[in-house]
């Protein structure tokens, strides 16, 4: 059994970029989870023996809540249509930061909806 295992291969202290190691069965499963490329691939598109440059995902602002996202994207759906053309374009902004194109898709952060909320008013 090959275990899963992550190591800093940056020098300690603050730098623009830091250099984190994985290996194992599951390492490219558990950093699709957590990372992401600037352009929204997950590292695991790119097979193995790659440096990939990309961010680590902020675990709370990308948490996802089904029941909540049901209720918020009932409320979307309730408001958009009323919404000015400005508006929709600042849904469609935070759509594209959170990289989602429809409110169908899965796994959509609770964070996402709950700004679009707060920008229909």
């Amino acid at each position: 059994m090959e275990d899963t295992i992550s190591a800093v291969a940056t020098a300690l202290g603050e730098g623009a970029v830091g250099i984190i190691r994985i290996s194992g069965q599951k390492s490219l499963e558990i950093a699709d989870k957590i990372f992401i490329t600037p352009k929204g691939r997950l590292l695991g598109s790119y097979g193995s023996r790659h440096m990939v440059y990309g961010n680590i995902k902020d675990m709370k602002e990308n948490k996802v809540d089904e029941n909540v996202n049901t209720e918020l994207i009932s409320t979307i759906q309730t408001k958009f249509s009323d919404a000015t053309d400005e508006v929709k374009m600042e849904v469609k902004k935070i759509m594209a930061e959170y990289k989602f194109a429809s409110f169908k898709e899965e796994n959509i952060p609770t964070k996402a909806l709950e700004k679009i909320v707060d920008v229909l008013g």
